[in-house]
């Protein structure tokens, strides 16, 4: 066991901080190889402290969250103790089951971003269903990755300020950059395990509906633009859809 690489799990605060105090993070403190958890807080009215020694608290409000929107969550990941990363959302979270069973498939396939399911393109547009086996998108809902990856997703983050100006929250698309950096840096599609996903429930939140920040309707659309300026940019349309690019 002396030899087990521990984790740091990453997840940020805006509008739900109950969630995070009364469910989240009083369960995964106490995930055995989980030694850190960061939290960033993009909020200054929405800020607490969880007094815990697994806890970092960024405040990344102002100008770093003006600048990164959603991204700042690769930005608090690049800055973590350990190479594992495990980041997930603020309305679930995986059991520590499931946290485990990444970890065991991430050992086995380190040059590979995992998680419990991805998404892919239908007829050259974006699906939201769940999606198994090779995925182009995993969503940051849940994933795991080398800390090293995050430094290849900010050398290729100026492709996408043209393409951000649609979207809503801002940086909304950084998971389908992520991925697509992964499958490009790795040379391997993205991988959605299974099974792996078990999701504690938390009470009062069981519909979407009052879960998703991202919910605005252009949402579907302004992600297929996403997923295909990257597929461009990258030249992986073929890799990641087995369609040609014609």
């Amino acid at each position: 066991m002396n030899n087990v690489k521990k984790i740091s799990m990453v997840v940020m605060n805006w509008l739900r901080p109950e969630v995070l105090q009364n469910h989240i993070l009083p369960d995964m403190t106490k995930y055995e190889l989980i030694d850190e958890i960061i939290i960033s807080h993009g909020r200054e009215d929405t800020y607490f402290e969880f007094d815990h020694p697994k806890i970092v608290n960024r405040k990344d409000w102002g100008e770093i969250n003006e600048y990164y929107g959603l991204s700042r969550r690769f930005l608090a990941a690049s800055e973590a103790s350990n190479e594992i990363i495990l980041m997930i959302d603020d309305d679930e979270y995986p059991t520590e089951d499931a946290v485990k069973k990444m970890y065991d498939i991430h050992t086995e396939n380190p040059k590979r971003m995992i998680g419990p399911f991805g998404q892919n393109l239908r007829w050259g547009n974006y699906n939201l269903h769940m999606r198994y086996g090779d995925v182009c998108v995993l969503i940051t809902k849940c994933t795991m990755f080398e800390r090293s990856l995050c430094n290849h997703f900010f050398k290729h983050m100026p492709i996408m300020r043209e393409i951000l100006k649609e979207g809503q929250p801002y940086w909304n698309g950084e998971d389908i950059l992520m991925s697509a950096v992964a499958r490009f840096h790795y040379g391997v599609n993205n991988l959605g395990v299974k099974n792996c996903g078990n999701m504690n429930p938390i009470e009062g939140r069981e519909n979407k509906r009052n879960r998703a920040i991202a919910s605005w309707k252009g949402h579907r659309e302004y992600r297929g633009k996403v997923v295909w300026h990257c597929a461009r940019y990258f030249n992986i349309w073929h890799e990641w859809t087995g369609e040609s690019n014609e």
